[in-house]
């Protein structure tokens, strides 16, 4: 023990993505990042969900379920402003009032927000539930329609300095889409009930159109003359307004139309797809003639709005990202390159020299500079998992199509599928997480249908299948021996496995949401799990018991009312440190102490996955935002090491003093600054570190089994005495646990191991826990014969297993 001593879119498909591998005046890395990929130019942190133009071309405004409005400058990409002030989802926001105002419709108890033109909050409005669509009215713009799901149409207006609302709607069914004809006079609304009328502005019913199969979007024609209608069967129809007779129809969509807009001269039509039966693409079509000029990739419920020029066409397909199509010249007019979408998962290969990461594609990148080795489009069959083999030379990744497949990473050449859920309804055998043993033997992979498969990664044979999850599997993960693994589902629970036959050991009881991640340390001994109620817990596996319960940051339900498509968390290699994603944010914990270690921010919203490099220096993250970082955990990386330093004999000192401090943050520091001083360090830590005496057997067998004693004097005696072997009686009390029938002594054993395995900040465990770090980090020579010293211990100490691992992970360095 330590003695305490004093001392873009892709329009066109072979455009590659932006990357920075350092600090610019033009997207400055934010603080502890290393490299990004992708930028932060015309991007939310979630799903875009409407978009607007300011009368001067200039300004594009976007709003998200992120919960902010933002303008962007239409030429750049860079952001111009943020409004921030809904509680829930923003679901449609509109320009009036000549540029003067903004109006932002959402989910929340603040419906709708109008905010003036430098993002002052101007007026809040209850109305409708959740407004879907705010149209404002022509030909002044002076004021707005909001509809939603409370079945009420409104116009609101100011007048006199004031605004007022005023119904004019209130209908049998929820409000879809609400469209506005060009001069004012009157609008035109749909029903979730798929009812399509014409109302002036004071709610008179001017007239229906028939029935349709679904409509989810409305545009007027330039001259009002034309209502256009987008159908859930992909259909666009034009009517006459004047008779509601149809006139002809638009046929390419092979799903459901979410978005229509007219360019400024009624030449064009741009549509977007989206829910249900999603259709992922953008299309231009030629008016007159009926015929589709382009087509552009989107993902789910695209949005598109012509600048006021005509020229220059604005979407989102359902992601994070906006982008610009150039209509008069046929191409690409984003100001930066980026990817199409938010990525789902990543890993940092063994040798940490690349990163996968997946979503609409499979994506190699180098780790240090971002750039892309290659990649390949998976999109629509989006990618939820990703692992490299141990060698290295396979990436295996799990897809929404059923499938496991294989891919050559020197060539990116995929090498095979596994098909385990090919007679299963794609939305039931979508995989949603894999992984790799640490022998490369096997491949695990789970499943929305509630299995989790493992496969011999070398003949591509079903191995095992594993049946107990009640609900969809988010995630899997196995040991650092490769003889266990874990999942995690939406039944709320954790479990335990045994690799090799597919027995289930253990399962874990505690979170009240999903657990949309697990994360095993690389001894076996301790499970993270992530769940969708905002905390992670670290788990003993052997006895089952939660040792610590992490509170995720203090915004990490904005997360949860997103996405649900699982997440991945991570233990460092050393398995000292666990990391996860949550709102903007990767925390890093401390496992000893459960105290936070450090924060990186810089992501615009959820952050889905995250990797550990093997070194552990490293962490490389990304989300939703189809940003990809890493991050430097030492604070001291430069040109791809950690820079040499020197300290004075008080900063030695000092340092010394915050390797043993209860601050784990200040201990994550003094690590990495002493693990740069190996000549002075292990000097000190030699002297300071002396390997576990043993315990005499007999007697500790003797206090294990006064536990149970009659004398309570006697029990209370044997726990005192247990409970100074701190953890010397750590296995004995794990056995106990596994074959007593007695409820106390079941409860003295879990008191006692719970001050050994839960340790505080400033006990000597975690200050020792921190110095086997340093000598982990430093590696060398004279550092593997202290720890060789160490390992020596008596056998049953943690600290001489713990001295065993660390050599061990050295020797497969």
């Amino acid at each position: 023990m330590i003695r305490r001593a004093c001392l873009v879119f892709l329009a066109t498909l072979s455009a590659l993505p932006f990357a920075v591998a350092a600090d610019s005046g033009d997207d400055p890395l934010p603080p502890g990042a290393l490299m990004r990929y992708g930028s932060p130019r015309f991007r939310h942190g979630s799903v875009v969900t409407g978009l607007a133009w300011l009368p001067d071309g200039k300004t594009i405004v976007s709003s998200s379920w992120d919960r902010t409005v933002r303008l962007w400058d239409a030429v750049t990409g860079r952001e111009r402003g943020m409004y921030v002030g809904h509680q829930g989802r923003i679901l449609s926001v509109a320009v009036f009032g000549d540029g003067k105002y903004l109006v932002s419709g959402g989910a929340a108890v603040t419906t709708a927000v109008i905010w003036d033109a430098a993002g002052k909050k101007i007026k809040e409005l209850n109305y409708a539930g959740q407004i879907k669509s705010i149209v404002p009215v022509p030909p002044d713009n002076d004021k707005f329609i909001v509809a939603g799901n409370e079945n009420r149409v409104g116009l609101i207006a100011q007048k006199a300095g004031a605004w007022s609302v005023e119904d004019l709607l209130h209908l049998g069914a929820g409000i879809d889409a609400v469209a506005v004809a060009p001069d004012g006079s009157s609008f035109a609304s749909v029903t979730t009930e798929c009812t399509v009328r014409l109302y002036d502005l004071k709610g008179k019913e001017i007239r229906s159109f028939p029935n349709m199969v679904g409509v989810g979007s409305l545009a007027f024609s330039r001259d009002g003359k034309t209502l256009a209608t987008g159908g859930n069967d992909g259909v666009i129809r034009f009517w006459e307004v004047a008779t509601g007779k149809e006139l002809h129809k638009l046929e390419g969509h092979t799903g459901s139309v979410h978005s229509l807009s007219f360019s400024p001269d009624g030449k064009l039509l741009a549509s977007g797809g989206g829910f249900p039966n999603n259709d992922r693409t953008i299309r231009i079509w030629d008016v007159a003639t009926g015929k589709e000029k382009h087509k552009l990739r989107g993902e789910y419920s695209s949005v598109v709005a012509f600048s006021p020029d005509g020229k220059t066409l604005a979407f989102t397909g359902g992601d994070a990202a906006i982008r610009l199509w150039d209509v008069v010249n046929n191409r690409d007019a984003s100001p930066f390159v980026s990817p199409q979408s938010g990525f789902r998962s990543v890993d940092f290969s063994p040798d940490g020299k690349t990163v996968a990461v997946v979503g609409d594609r499979v994506l190699l990148l180098d780790a240090a500079t971002g750039k892309e080795i290659w990649q390949h489009e998976t999109q629509p069959l989006f990618t939820y998992g990703v692992a490299f083999s141990p060698d290295r030379r396979s990436l295996a990744t799990g897809h929404r199509d059923a499938t496991l497949r294989l891919w050559e990473t020197s060539t990116g050449k995929e090498i095979s599928r596994l098909e385990g859920h090919k007679d299963e309804p794609q939305d039931q055998g979508w995989l949603t997480s894999v992984a790799y043993s640490p022998d490369g033997k096997r491949i695990a992979e789970a499943s929305r249908d509630g299995s989790i498969r493992i496969w011999d990664a070398g003949q591509g044979t079903q191995r095992h299948r594993l049946v107990a999850h009640t609900g969809v599997v988010w995630s899997v993960a196995f040991s650092g021996d490769g003889k266990y693994l874990a999942s995690g589902g939406a039944d709320k629970d954790a479990r335990l496995w045994l690799a090799d036959t597919g027995d289930e050991l253990r399962q874990f009881q505690g979170h009240t949401a999903d657990v949309e991640a697990v994360a095993l340390s690389p001894d076996g001994k301790t499970l993270a799990t992530a769940s969708r109620d905002g905390t992670l817990r670290l788990w003993h596996t052997g006895t089952g018991r939660t040792l610590r319960v992490l509170k995720e940051v203090e915004d990490w339900n904005t997360r949860t009312g997103h996405h649900t498509d699982g997440r991945k968390i991570a233990f460092s290699p050393d398995g000292r440190t666990v990391a996860a994603g949550s709102w903007r944010s990767i925390q890093v914990w401390e496992v000893a102490s459960g105290q936070e270690r450090g924060r990186f921010t810089g992501h615009l919203g959820e952050v889905g996955a995250v990797a550990f490099a093997p070194d552990g220096r490293r962490l490389v993250s990304t989300g939703f935002d189809g940003l990809v970082y890493v991050w430097d955990l030492t604070g001291r990386w430069k040109n791809a090491q950690l820079e040499a330093a020197s300290l004075t004999p008080q900063q030695l000192e000092e340092t010394w003093k915050a390797l043993l401090t209860g601050d784990a943050a200040a201990g994550q520091k003094a690590v990495w600054a002493l693990v740069t001083v190996p000549d002075q360090v292990l000097p000190l830590l030699k002297n300071h570190l002396q390997p576990a005496t043993g315990t005499d057997a007999k007697r500790l067998s003797q206090w294990i089994a006064q536990l149970d004693d009659d004398d309570f004097d006697k029990r209370e005696q044997a726990t005192a005495e247990l409970e100074k072997l701190a953890g010397a009686a750590e296995p004995a009390l794990i056995k106990l646990l596994d074959t007593t029938q007695s409820a106390e002594v079941r409860q003295r054993a879990e008191r006692i191991l719970e001050k050994v395995q839960t340790p505080t900040g400033t006990s000597d465990r975690v200050g020792t826990m921190r110095a086997l770090e340093v000598l982990e980090q430093i590696g060398s020579a004279e550092a593997r014969q202290i720890l060789e010293t160490l390992a020596k211990g008596a056998e049953e100490a943690w600290l001489t297993q713990e001295a065993k691992g660390a050599l061990g992970r050295l020797g497969r360095r």
